[in-house]
């Protein structure tokens, strides 16, 4: 599946972003990996709109919300978010805050993971690669309904032109669907090219979604798997 998502985003309040029908899409479908361009405020309030509804509606198997963010990104005052990355974003951080109460407050319902995290003692070792991070989201996805998050470039299922190898999306199997979040008007990201150039960065709108004039939507394509 490959996703357009317009939505306009203009206050803190994460109830501005509403994309209800957009997240009721995406809880529908069961195991997810959301690729997103990261730095932006759309995707970790869509995030939490998808973690809700599953909450809500359907309550068979424990909620897992798996993040490519290290461990101590849980601390917002660790160094993590002093960084140019743009995962350390305003919003991003406010998703993390809301995601360890939800897990406090819905024990054993709500499970925050973080991809870039060692394992627990006497676990197998920590394997960083795309392999790695696709196995451990497979088993995931075995304990309980998956909601993961990570760049568009490891969320693939497919290589596009010029591209080879397998991704953590490829790794994790059919049964976790890939989900890229593309913006239908284009807008506007944290993005690094380069060290020492990070910062707002203009992000076109989606070549081709279902009518210019929808958003909020899901479709299948092939251009973006």
């Amino acid at each position: 599946p490959t996703l357009a998502c317009g939505t306009s985003y203009a206050t803190e309040q994460a109830s501005a972003c509403d994309s209800s029908r957009l997240a009721t899409a995406i809880a529908r479908l069961g195991d997810v990996y959301l690729g997103e361009l990261h730095g932006t405020n759309e995707v970790p309030l869509l995030v939490e709109q998808v973690v809700r509804l599953r909450l809500s509606e359907y309550d068979e198997r424990p909620v897992i919300v798996s993040l490519e963010l290290p461990a101590r990104a849980l601390d917002t005052r660790s160094g993590f978010w002093r960084g140019r990355d743009g995962r350390a974003s305003e919003a991003m951080a406010r998703l993390v805050r809301l995601l360890a109460g939800l897990e406090q407050a819905h024990p054993g319902e709500v499970r925050l993971h973080f991809q870039q995290s060692p394992p627990a003692e006497g676990a197998a070792p920590f394997d960083g690669s795309e392999r790695g991070t696709g196995l451990r989201l497979a088993a995931l996805a075995d304990e309980g309904v998956l909601i993961a998050l990570g760049g568009n470039h490891h969320s693939r299922k497919a290589n596009l032109d010029g591209m080879s190898g397998e991704s953590a999306g490829m790794v994790a199997g059919d049964n976790v669907l890939g989900v890229a979040v593309m913006p239908a008007r284009g807008g506007t990201g944290w993005m690094c090219f380069g060290a020492g150039d990070c910062g707002p960065k203009q992000i076109p709108a989606f070549p081709k979604p279902p009518q210019e004039t929808e958003h909020d939507c899901l479709f299948n394509g092939e251009s973006v798997v």
